[in-house]
């Protein structure tokens, strides 16, 4: 049974971003599923698109899709965002979208979360 997220089990928050804890996830994902680049505005993934999502999982497929047209920046900023998703997912906490986008535009002003997710993202 999936529990509420709280903030008091936050592991990548602040001063105490447990940078090892987020390569092991981003690890995870880039290994256990399929990153798949594509132009979301020409695709089945148009719907997607118009509604600003620019990467999704697909747990049943292991698939991460992520749109091939972004910036370094946002391509790094979904990257983020879609392993902090399957992360929860797995850990079985429930979290709303927007608090993973907040969280993600949070820790990712961090000059080594930026440098170790180039390590993944290409």
């Amino acid at each position: 049974m999936a529990r509420r997220y709280d903030n008091s089990e936050e592991i990548l928050s602040g001063d105490n971003l447990d940078l090892k804890k987020l390569d092991n996830i981003l690890r995870f994902m880039a290994s256990r599923f399929e990153i798949v680049y594509l132009d979301f505005s020409q695709s089945e993934f148009a719907p997607y698109w118009e509604r600003k999502i620019k990467g999704l999982v697909r747990l049943d497929e292991g698939t991460v899709y992520i749109h091939s047209e972004l910036s370094r920046r946002e391509r790094e900023l979904t990257w983020l965002h879609e392993a902090l998703s399957i992360y929860y997912y797995y850990k079985k906490l429930l979290r709303h979208d927007e608090e993973i986008e907040k969280e993600t535009e949070r820790i990712y002003q961090q000059a080594k979360v930026r440098s170790l997710l180039r390590k993944y993202v290409n």
